[in-house]
């Protein structure tokens, strides 16, 4: 689960373990912890979020454990 505990809307691309996409482009409401990573991850598995910013940058972020 991604917890969005912002006032902004956040822009997913691509959610990333070990380097392949396992879940793609999708919003995330203010203070909202509604989206849930479809994918088992299993512990020790690198994960990426990649973020788009209002520039339209891509941003990637590794999460903390409690993704």
């Amino acid at each position: 689960m991604i917890d969005n505990q912002t006032p902004y809307h956040l822009s997913i691309k691509n959610i990333l373990e070990n380097g392949r996409v396992i879940d793609g482009a999708s919003l995330i409401y203010p203070f909202k912890n509604d989206y849930i990573i479809k994918k088992k991850i299993n512990n020790g598995d690198s994960i990426v979020v990649q973020f788009i910013n209002d520039y339209g940058a891509i941003i990637e972020k590794k999460p903390n454990k409690s993704l």
